[in-house]
């Protein structure tokens, strides 16, 4: 059961209660092999020690301020001082654009403004942006097209709790492709900001090993304490071949009472 009253959570996602707020995650993973990997659409989640210089860019030229797709764009995070960071950074088609600050973990990358009156048919976006390395290394998250149509913002399943707060897992949703065999872990890594070992053991918080088009929801999540900063997220493979996954979760955010 709960520690958190249904009124307790009520009044945060109300925003009633100015010390805790509610993240609801959500992202999905295609083609996954028999290998675990990080339920994200690009199947990774940078976690590096030290802070790093990104880019954004996108595969299409109108994604530019003036242009029919993406103008501005924003990345959410983690900041040098482990706390929560965000930048919004001006498009620039094809050529990319150097973000002004640097970060430990990118967790949500969306569109903000678009040239183009979004519809069912039409896309804020042209084309697919990512952010990533600095120089055209790794991506560090992307927002696809899908059907034709853009998708607005990043599908990751990952968050990292900021220093100076507690998180608690309150609901999780669970899906696998039908008529594929699938292994779905929350994985959790506490005291994301070490330099030096003996480091904090990456570990399995639950694991659901799911039957084929398995759709599992877990109204009470897990419960326990995860004290920032504090690395929580899905991971997941196939049994054999490739599977899709697709998972969101709610993660309670409370500021520490010191």
């Amino acid at each position: 059961m709960s520690r958190f009253s249904d009124d307790y959570l009520r009044r945060v996602d109300a925003g009633k209660e100015p010390n805790a707020f509610i993240v609801y995650k959500f992202g999905r993973a295609t083609g996954i092999g028999t290998s675990y990997v990080p339920v994200s659409a690009d199947q990774t989640y940078k976690t590096p020690q030290t802070p790093q210089s990104l880019e954004v860019v996108s595969t299409s030229s109108a994604d530019t301020n003036g242009g029919l797709g993406a103008w501005t764009v924003q990345v959410q995070g983690i900041g040098p001082d482990w706390g929560l960071q965000s930048e919004d950074i001006e498009m620039n088609g094809t050529t990319p654009v150097v973000l002004t600050k640097q970060f430990l973990r990118v967790f949500k990358f969306r569109v903000l403004g678009s040239g183009s009156y979004a519809t069912e048919s039409v896309s804020s976006h042209q084309g697919v942006i990512s952010v990533r390395d600095i120089g055209g290394g790794d991506n560090w998250a992307s927002i696809r097209i899908e059907g034709g149509l853009g998708l607005g913002t990043s599908l990751v399943a990952n968050y990292t709790i900021p220093i100076g707060y507690v998180g608690y897992v309150i609901k999780e949703h669970l899906y696998s492709a039908s008529t594929k065999l699938s292994d779905i872990m929350l994985s959790g890594r506490a005291h994301a900001d070490q330099q030096a070992p003996p480091y904090s053991y990456f570990h399995a918080e639950s694991i659901k090993y799911e039957a084929s088009g398995a759709d599992n929801n877990s109204p009470r999540g897990i419960g326990e304490e995860l004290q920032g900063p504090y690395d929580i997220g899905y991971v997941a493979k196939a049994s054999s071949g490739s599977v899709d996954v697709a998972i969101s979760f709610e993660i309670l955010v409370i500021k520490n009472r010191i």
